[in-house]
């Protein structure tokens, strides 16, 4: 069982994005990095700030401290989600991770054996 990532499309204020993305059903909330691994920050491509700071705990038991932004768009596959919220950090392992309300919202259902995903939808 491998994990399952695709590229997804994130809208912000300025600009579109192609972004790698990990879904982790385990993931209780969307995560971004700061500085994505291309180098580029994500005031690039442009968010509203929530205003809102969570503790999360990774994975591996590390406890970071994350502030809430807030995205004009994020599309899957051609499934679209207006105004999607991600907390950001720069100690995440990959650019983004979907947690399991956003594969909820978009109606997604993994299949870890495969590494795919499918819309119920």
């Amino acid at each position: 069982m491998g994990f399952i990532f695709d590229n997804v499309e994130l809208t912000g204020s300025i600009k579109k994005k192609t972004i790698s993305a990990l879904f982790d059903s385990g993931a209780e909330s969307n995560h971004i990095r700061h500085e994505l691994f291309d180098g580029e920050l994500i005031e690039s491509i442009g968010f509203s700030k929530i205003g809102l700071y969570t503790t999360t705990i990774l994975g591996n038991g590390q406890t970071i401290d994350t502030e809430q932004v807030e995205f004009k768009k994020l599309s899957i596959k051609n499934q679209v989600l207006n105004n999607p919220t991600f907390c950001v950090s720069d100690s995440l392992p990959f650019d983004m991770i979907i947690g399991a309300d956003l594969m909820q919202s978009f109606g997604i259902i993994l299949d870890p054996p495969n590494e795919k995903f499918y819309f119920s939808k």
